[in-house]
């Protein structure tokens, strides 16, 4: 099932599908509909409601007993796992990214902006005081005029 979702949610056709696992569209068609899945686009609209059910369902499989057994590291990865998870499904930030840092790395591109923007201009004028000092002869040969 797992295989079919991966490749359904990159996208694929079920003739695709089908190439890739070496199996009739026919035998692909059978098998989303096996998992609740009648065609690709009603993957992709119920993906993310596929995505929670499983989530929950393998959430709610964990046992009290199971989360003793797991060793002190797997405890805390966990926690740092479902802790990230909440914070992005709460609309909150996963990294500590300090306001001043970001702007003073919007000050430096605008800085850069700035100089950037000076020069071309300054290059500019000299191309325009250059062409107007320019005697009309010369200009003449060097557009071929």
């Amino acid at each position: 099932m797992e295989v079919f979702f991966n490749l359904a949610s990159k996208g694929l056709s079920q003739p695709e599908i089908a190439k890739v696992l070496d199996m009739s569209r026919v035998n692909v068609n059978v098998n989303l509909k096996k998992y609740g899945i009648a065609t690709l686009d009603t993957f992709r609209q119920e993906e993310g409601s596929i995505i929670a059910y499983y989530r929950r369902k393998i959430l709610s499989s964990i046992t009290d007993a199971e989360i003793q057994k797991a060793d002190i590291q797997r405890k805390i990865w966990c926690y740092g796992v479902l802790y990230d998870k909440g914070r992005l499904q709460e609309g909150k930030s996963t990294d500590n990214i300090s306001i001043n840092s970001i702007h003073q790395h919007i000050n430096a591109q605008i800085q850069q902006l700035d100089e950037l923007t000076k020069s071309l201009n300054d290059n500019n004028k000299k191309s325009i005081d250059k062409l107007c000092k320019t005697p009309e002869s010369e200009l003449n040969q060097e557009f071929s005029l």
